[in-house]
């Protein structure tokens, strides 16, 4: 593991509603969070009340209170039985992977971080996960390197660790978009199996469960949608076939015009005069 020698916080941290909507010790301790010697560059550690209160200067009964008023203002995922802290959205913000490279080195972090197993610990990888592919969609040489990368790590945690680490999984991939959703699915096919198995448990806690669960069906049908126009085209092509482009697409009334100035005066005259006869008879 990395010994943290730096940290970094972003500069629109105060402007954030949770962050001001705590006390001025629960900022304080947040920050310190940030560079706390038991701290990582992952974002999430196990801590022992005396020594973070002893850091901080403060009592442990002050350190208590603060941290459980961070985790009731969202900023932050505490486990007191295991002692484990993990900031939210560490990923999403200034502490985020760069490249390919910075997230490789991330990973190696997180097989060599002392608290495999919890809870925590899959959502911070799960939270990982998603916020470097959202990332590497700038990143145009270092993209498939990443997923290179990410790809037998997320195999391997839904292999051994199942719904433990799907069900974050699939909490983090509700906040990006739906192409980005489809890439993730693409990584992972297994992922699908346990969205179903969340669509058909039913419905206890309100309204939020059902819009919940009618919005992960629209995105599956969507998946569906996609993966078989993408299995036509294939096959189209395959056989000599290629869709035509939106350019490609002949134009009706262009094509008539072409036509018409294409024929000889001849021709139109004959014509005219087919018309006239035509006219003609119908009058009689």
């Amino acid at each position: 593991m990395a010994r943290k020698d730096f940290a970094m916080i972003s500069t629109s941290l105060p402007y954030s509603r949770k962050y001001r909507a705590g006390s001025v010790l629960a900022k304080l301790v947040y920050n310190h969070l940030h560079i706390s010697n038991s701290m990582n560059y992952l974002g999430i550690f196990q801590y022992q009340d005396i020594v973070l209160a002893h850091e901080i200067d403060i009592n442990p009964d002050e350190l208590d209170a603060a941290l459980n008023e961070l985790a009731e203002n969202g900023l932050i995922e505490m486990h007191k039985d295991q002692e484990i802290i993990r900031i939210i959205g560490w990923f999403h913000k200034a502490n985020g992977a760069t490249n390919a490279s910075h997230a490789n080195k991330l990973i190696t972090d997180f097989c060599e971080l002392d608290i495999p197993g919890c809870e925590a610990y899959f959502k911070a990888l799960a939270e990982f996960a998603v916020a470097t592919l959202k990332r590497s969609l700038k990143w145009k040489k270092d993209a498939e390197n990443l997923r290179q990368e990410l790809k037998p790590l997320l195999l391997t945690l839904i292999r051994d660790h199942g719904e433990a680490f799907a069900i974050p999984m699939l909490d983090e991939i509700k906040q990006v978009g739906e192409t980005l959703q489809y890439e993730i699915h693409s990584l992972i096919p297994n992922l699908l199996k346990f969205e179903k198995d969340t669509l058909s448990t039913p419905c206890t806690t309100g309204g939020g469960d059902t819009r919940r669960r009618r919005d992960e069906t629209r995105l599956r049908q969507n998946l569906n949608e996609k993966d078989t126009k993408t299995k036509t085209s294939s096959v189209l092509e395959n056989d000599g076939f290629k869709p035509l482009t939106e350019h490609q697409v002949p134009n009706v009334e262009e094509f008539r015009i072409s036509e018409s100035k294409s024929k000889r005066p001849s021709q139109l005259a004959s014509e005219a005069a087919k018309k006239s006869l035509l006219a003609m008879g119908a009058s009689r």
